[in-house]
């Protein structure tokens, strides 16, 4: 088997002289004379590779190389090509023998269908890791009418529109429609995970009962019913089995999907047959017609509300309507039917050890949730997640991606530099590219765990399918596939409701047109059931019945704390069985209720309410190691948030204009400083209200620390309006500085700026250097507190009490003016994010002294509204 890249053997010109004498030098005359030898010249029969160059560090550059391969004879080289390709060779072994040919994993070819529907089937072939990932820079590469190869199948297919996966992003339309599905997705979310368990519910009873019957069944045609149905009424709150359409739906797609993609597939009829019937001649649209009329039909009743929202962004409801069929059937619908019997084929043959494995991971997270699936529980289980990015990588759904030259530029694999030039085809086999030895050890194998920890998360940027790397996030701009989180969260979901049912499965695998032919010879159901657990207090309730030997939490062997598992202990002389718990248990539960009800969870209400809910008993250390473990689920952790900080002040710019955000890193990357100022703010600041503005900072709680700088301003009312943030590692004059001269740059210059501090140093000298003409003053609540506590000169105390500065009072009660007019738009959600390939990487702060947090002060000035709490000791209660 040849390797998918191959190294390249440098040949550089070989110079002879016939002349074999020493290198001494000849004496120097007074009279020149020139001597001319004949010199031979050994040139190799491989083509011209030019020498290897070293940089001036003494790096080795890779070779500059001419692409190798050639297109044949007009019309003879690609019907020769494609013939190998489907019938002499295979596809793959078709893609393994040029390599081999060639010595290269970039070459030329031509790839099907060719004559007579392709009216050019030239391509270079990118066949390595390194040199795949050109196809997803669109500032390189052209995406127009390419989604299906080298060549389109008939707009009659799709209403007369070219639908979005034909669109590169330069065009006007791509944005739009790519919003539209955006839109559709965020909308409808929340009924994704509920109504995914009730349609494939129904898939695995049927299984059940066809394995009774006949003793096997078609994966594949329940899960179609099952997948097309989902979608139906996740996306549009429709049931298809109620409508005209009924059942059909599924054989519908199929036979329009087979009409646009027949001239590159293989339906396994004799050769001459399938050659002519569908790699000659496109097949015509108009015996689909009434079949595609079908489902536009029902897709234009189903999706009104949708095309409302298209036409408030100027998109016709017919267009609209083809686009979410499209996306619908096509896109989401095909992947789930492809996909999902290639990653059932690869668990099977990971054995049932994984099997167990996977088993146990899901069902512990399930049961730390409440015994309900939710985001939380799907978050906590890296086993599951890394099956099916390793499924994704080792059979992507798309194998085929293609992408147009728009310039010349260099391709790099890894052994050589290639030119590409302007208008030229490029073509990615992506099964190759995803099992580059080179990037992956066993590359050819199924790794279950391949992905977890964060050495396998390193890896993520290397899979490929949704027309990019996983690492990074679908947006307008680019032609990354919009529902590509939606693939990723179905197939994990098909995963989790396969074995929070069954223990293990066997299947017998065949060939399909599209993907694998599964069907499934037997199931080995689970010894309970965690679907009929809804609450922990139904957990307990069986537990405590003696006639219910089902549920048994303690069979679990590697219920521990790697594994987010439960231990047992038998406590008090009643012998009432108590349980203690690992952090990932009370904390999957607790996020749940946190994010639900909003609930503020103390230590010692974690610890009672455990015991009273689920006879629990923990420590308030465990509790609060539960409750960070929560916060951690709900908030993300911090280490993520300091990868995400740039794309986050790049949307907040974006949303808000005239903002202005810095971020000040040390030289490794590492995050130390960052501003932030909200454009409408500071224009209202500058127009609207008094040059008085107030400074300070408080010291941040969690993992990194560091400090909150902030300067606010006050209204006619004496409301307070922040201006600037900044957060660091600690209050220094360096910080201050840093802070006051970008606040400078943005406020420019005001005439009798007044500022106001506390007695800190660091401001102090901040000011000096930034705002040498302002007026400096101290903050009279802070001075006479300090005067009060320090003792020092009490009757100093006494005169500012007397004039009203104890309490900060108010000396002012206009009418509001225009501060708030305009409005401050909240940054997006992740998941709408425009995240442009420049952005800089932050990585989080080095710990390498713990910084100071805020001292307890019980004679700190309150809140307004605050009213004083009662510390008690907890022994006293």
């Amino acid at each position: 088997m040849a390797s998918s890249s191959l190294p390249f053997t440098s040949l550089p010109h070989q110079f002879v002289s016939p002349n074999k004498s020493s290198s001494k030098s000849a004496p120097i005359s007074t009279s020149r004379r020139v001597v001319v030898r004949r010199i031979r010249v050994s040139v190799p029969e491989k083509p011209y590779v030019s020498a290897v160059a070293v940089s001036d560090n003494g790096e080795v550059k890779l070779p500059v190389k001419k692409i190798p391969g050639n297109y044949g004879v007009p019309f003879v080289g690609p019907l020769r090509d494609r013939l190998d390709y489907f019938y002499n060779q295979g596809r793959d072994e078709f893609f393994k023998s040029k390599i081999k040919k060639y010595n290269s994993t970039v070459f030329r070819i031509n790839m099907p269908p060719g004559p007579l529907i392709s009216q050019n089937s030239e391509v270079v072939a990118l066949l390595d890791g390194k040199s795949f990932p050109v196809l997803f820079d669109i500032t390189k590469v052209e995406k127009k009418d390419l989604f299906t190869g080298t060549y389109m199948p008939s707009t009659d297919l799709t209403g007369g529109y070219r639908i979005l996966s034909y669109l590169d992003p330069s065009e006007p339309k791509h944005a739009k429609l790519k919003q539209l599905v955006f839109h559709l997705l965020k909308s409808r979310r929340d009924q994704v995970i509920p109504e995914f368990q009730a349609s494939y519910g129904e898939l695995f009873e049927t299984l059940e009962k066809q394995l009774g019957e006949e003793g096997k069944s078609s994966f594949q045609i329940a899960n179609d019913q099952a997948g097309f149905n989902f979608l139906c009424r996740a996306f549009y709150g429709t049931d298809p089995r109620d409508t005209k359409l009924g059942t059909d739906g599924p054989s519908l797609i199929s036979k329009w999907v087979l009409f646009q993609l027949g001239p590159v597939l293989s339906l396994g009829l004799p050769k001459y047959v399938e050659e002519l019937l569908i790699h000659t001649f496109p097949l015509p649209p108009a015996l689909v017609k009434k079949d595609y009329q079908r489902l536009y039909d029902f897709f234009n009743e189903s999706s009104g509300f949708v095309q409302d929202d298209a036409e408030k962004m100027g998109i016709s409801r017919e267009e609209a309507c083809h686009n979410l069929l499209f996306a619908t059937c096509f896109n989401s619908f095909g992947g789930m039917k492809i996909f999902f019997p290639n990653m059932l084929k690869w668990i099977s043959r990971a054995g049932v050890k994984i099997h167990t494995e996977l088993a146990t991971e899901i069902r512990s997270a399930i049961i730390s949730n409440g015994g309900k699936l939710t985001m939380a529980a799907v978050e906590q289980m890296p086993l599951m997640k890394s099956v099916v990015y390793e499924a994704l990588r080792i059979e992507p759904p798309v194998p085929l991606q293609y992408g147009k030259a728009k310039k010349d530029f260099l391709i790099t694999s890894h052994d050589a530099v290639f030119q590409v030039k302007q208008g030229e085809m490029l073509f990615g086999f992506q099964p190759f590219a995803t099992k580059d030895p080179k990037i992956f050890e066993r590359s050819q194998e199924f790794v279950a765990d391949r992905f977890v920890g964060d050495d396998g998360e390193k890896l993520l940027k290397h899979v490929l399918w949704s027309n990019g790397q996983e690492t990074q996030q679908s947006t307008l701009g680019n032609k990354q596939c919009a529902g590509k989180d939606f693939v990723v969260l179905m197939s994990r979901l098909l995963v989790v409701e396969l074995f929070r049912r069954y223990d293990s499965f066997d299947i017998e695998v065949g060939k399909s047109a599209l993907g694998a032919a599964v069907t499934v010879t037997s199931l080995k159901r689970a010894n309970f059931d965690i679907g009929q657990y809804s609450d922990f207090d139904d957990v307990m309730e069986e537990e405590t019945d003696p006639a219910c030997n089902d549920f048994d939490i303690g069979q679990y062997p590697n219920f521990d704390d790697e594994t987010a598992t439960a231990e047992e202990d038998v406590v008090d002389d009643n012998e009432e069985e108590v349980t203690t718990a690992h952090k990932k248990v009370l904390g999957g539960f607790m996020a749940e209720l946190m994010f639900l009800n909003g609930m503020v969870y103390r230590g010692h209400e974690i610890m009672t309410d455990m015991n009273a809910r689920f006879k629990i008993s923990i420590s308030y250390s465990q509790a609060w190691r539960a409750k960070c473990y929560a916060l951690e689920l709900l908030r993300g952790s911090p280490k993520a948030s300091f990868a995400q900080l740039s794309a986050y002040c790049h949307n907040l710019k974006l949303k808000n204009l005239g903002s202005v955000t810095h971020i000040k890193t040390d030289r490794d990357g590492r995050f130390e400083l960052l501003f932030i100022v909200i454009g409408a703010a500071i224009r209202s600041f500058i127009t609207c209200m008094r040059p008085v503005i107030i400074v300070d900072g408080a010291h941040l709680k969690g993992r990194y620390l560091g400090v909150n700088l902030l300067v606010v301003s006050m209204d006619a009312n004496n409301g307070i309006l922040p201006i600037a943030y900044e957060v660091g590692k600690s209050e220094t004059s360096d910080s201050w500085t840093w802070f006051m001269g970008h606040l400078r740059d943005c406020i420019g210059p005001i005439s009798n700026l007044t500022i106001i501090s506390d007695r800190a140093n660091s401001i102090d000298n901040a000011v000096r250097r930034c705002f040498p003409d302002a007026f400096h003053g101290l903050c009279g609540v802070h001075l006479y507190k300090n005067l009060k506590s320090r003792r020092v000169l009490p009757q100093c105390a006494q005169t500012l009490e007397d004039v009203g500065l104890k309490d900060g009072q108010e000396y002012i009660n206009l009418e509001q003016n225009m501060t708030y007019v305009e409005i401050v738009y909240p940054c997006p959600h992740p998941y709408e994010w425009d995240i442009p390939d420049d952005l800089q990487t932050v990585l989080p702060p080095v710990m390498d002294s713990r910084l100071p947090g805020r001292p307890k002060n019980h004679d700190r000035i309150p809140s307004k509204g605050e009213e004083k709490r009662i510390s008690t000791c907890s022994r006293c209660k």
